[in-house]
C-alpha cells in the first residue's frame, strides 16, 4: 500500500500540474487564436476600406478640383430675361453648380421635396427639425438587487453586440 500511495501521490501531482498549469495555458492560447480568427473579417474589411480610400483619393481630389473650378467660373453665371420679352420674359437662368464629395451642409431645394443622395457608411441624415442630438445613457448594476444587476448586464450586452440600437428622435431616446 505504500507503493500504491506513492503512485497515487505522483498521479495526483501530475493531474494538478495538468489541470492547474498546462490546461489553463492551452485554453488561453486557444481563446486568443479564436479571438484573432473572429476579428479577422473585420480587419480584412477595414484593410480593403483603407485601400479603397487610398485608391480613390486622387480621383475624388481631381473631381473636387474640377467642381471648384467650375463653380468659381461657369457656375457663377446667371442671367434674367426682361419681362417685356414675349413668351420667356421674366425668367432667370443660371449654370448649375457641381457638388463636391462629402462636404456636409444643407441639401438645396424646397423643404420637403425628395432628393437623391450618395452617402458614406457612418454618415447621418436627419430630417428637417429632427433630432440629431447626442444622448448619454448610463446603465449601471449599482448596488441594486441581483435582478437589477442582471437586467443592466443584459442591456449592456445587447448594446455592445449591436442587437439593441438606440437613437434620439424628437429629443427622446428610442429603440432604432
Amino acid at each position: 500500500t505504500g507503493a500504491w500511495n506513492g503512485i497515487k501521490a505522483a498521479a495526483l501531482a501530475v493531474w494538478r500540474w495538468l489541470s492547474g498549469t498546462l490546461w489553463p495555458g492551452i485554453r488561453s492560447v486557444v481563446e486568443r487564436l479564436a479571438a484573432a480568427f473572429r476579428g479577422l473579417p473585420g480587419r480584412i474589411a477595414s484593410g480593403f476600406r483603407t485601400l479603397a480610400t487610398i485608391l480613390t483619393a486622387p480621383f475624388r481630389g481631381a473631381f473636387n478640383a474640377i467642381a471648384r473650378a467650375w463653380n468659381n467660373t461657369v457656375g457663377r453665371l446667371s442671367f434674367s430675361i426682361p419681362g417685356w420679352v414675349p413668351g420667356i420674359g421674366g425668367n432667370s437662368f443660371s449654370a448649375p453648380r457641381l457638388p463636391t464629395f462629402h462636404q456636409g451642409g444643407v441639401v438645396p431645394g424646397a423643404p420637403g421635396t425628395e432628393m437623391l443622395a450618395v452617402l458614406q457608411a457612418g454618415e447621418r441624415v436627419t430630417p428637417v427639425g429632427g433630432g440629431g442630438g447626442v444622448a448619454s445613457i448610463v446603465v449601471s448594476g449599482g448596488s441594486g438587487s441581483s435582478v437589477e444587476r442582471m437586467a443592466s448586464d443584459l442591456v449592456l450586452h445587447l448594446i455592445r453586440s449591436g442587437a439593441l440600437r438606440l437613437t434620439v428622435l424628437n429629443n427622446r431616446v428610442v429603440v432604432a
